[in-house]
């Protein structure tokens, strides 16, 4: 909505353009909100940088008590700011009644074009061409003008990866200590992109539970059965062996291709893949080409 006047920066051209901070607010307080208001009303984007860190002595100038000195100007210029911006703040999305950590970034995403993109971990582009897929379909979908929520199902420490995400804009939450239901129901996603089928199993419930109308996207990434099955048997063939499938293979099988609660399936377009895409799949499937992008993101490094 707003930055704070404790520390933002504009370019001097739109702050003349756009009159400045307004006289109306003298001495201080919402003069701040109401240019950013502004900036907004004139086609141009509040940005926040999550990496900025300031220090800010709250009252250390006026004091806190809003019944004296310069401190009362906050009570009267809230006023003066509610009545010009009376239209705008009706567009405003509801107040969600309770306050933690999704309610208060969820405030922010007005973008009616809401995905949620859930996988094991911030996406290591650079360690593995799963994850690298991933972070080019989010780069995909934020160049269409989606916004975009991450959720990381096991959340492994990993910094720079997390840090490359939310420069991009992308809000990223930690799967183990994030209320999944709240955040599903709070922002009633369009889409939701599960990528791997575990990762699909752990939220596929809470997402029909909450929020029935996101269509739901499994991108298998690769068909693991096959994959696991072909290891086990060329290992068996280089001890010159038979090789077996345990009752786990065949339970995870079952696992990785019973997703009846979803709307599409991704897979890539190798010569398995095709054939089992003629398999009766509920919801049909589909293939998705291995996009990669060929930008080098020397700013995660």
């Amino acid at each position: 909505d707003y930055c704070s006047g404790a520390l933002f920066a504009t370019r001097r051209e739109l702050f003349k353009k756009l009159g400045g901070f307004g006289a109306e607010y003298r001495p201080g307080y919402y003069e701040d909100t109401d240019y950013c208001f502004k900036v907004r009303a004139a086609g141009c984007k509040v940005y926040f940088q999550p990496e900025s860190a300031v220090v800010h002595r709250e009252g250390g100038t006026a004091g806190t008590d809003t019944a004296k000195g310069m401190k009362r100007f906050q009570v009267i210029n809230q006023k003066k700011f509610l009545t010009r911006h009376a239209e705008a703040l009706k567009l405003q999305p509801p107040h969600p009644g309770w306050s933690n950590d999704v309610a208060l970034k969820s405030l922010a995403w007005r973008n009616p074009k809401r995905v949620l993109v859930a996988a094991y971990n911030p996406p290591e582009f650079d360690r593995d061409s799963g994850s690298k897929r991933i972070l080019d379909l989010i780069e995909l979908l934020i160049t269409d003008g989606w916004s975009v929520t991450f959720l990381a199902q096991k959340w492994t420490p990993s910094p720079r990866y997390t840090r490359l995400l939310q420069q991009m804009g992308v809000a990223v939450f930690d799967g183990r200590h994030t209320p999944t239901e709240e955040l599903l129901a709070l922002l009633k996603f369009e889409i939701a992109l599960l990528a791997f089928w575990p990762v699909a199993e752990t939220y596929l419930p809470a997402l029909r539970k909450v929020s029935p109308q996101t269509r739901v996207i499994v991108d298998s990434v690769d068909l693991h059965f096959l994959r696991v099955a072909r290891g086990v048997f060329k290992e068996a063939a280089d001890k010159k062996s038979v090789g077996a499938l345990t009752g786990s293979y065949g339970s995870n099988t079952m696992r990785e291709l019973n997703f009846r609660s979803r709307d599409c399936l991704i897979l890539l377009p190798t010569w398995s893949a095709v054939r089992i895409r003629h398999c009766r799949w509920p919801n049909g499937a589909g293939l998705f080409s291995w996009v990669h992008s060929a930008i080098c993101r020397t700013s995660a490094r």
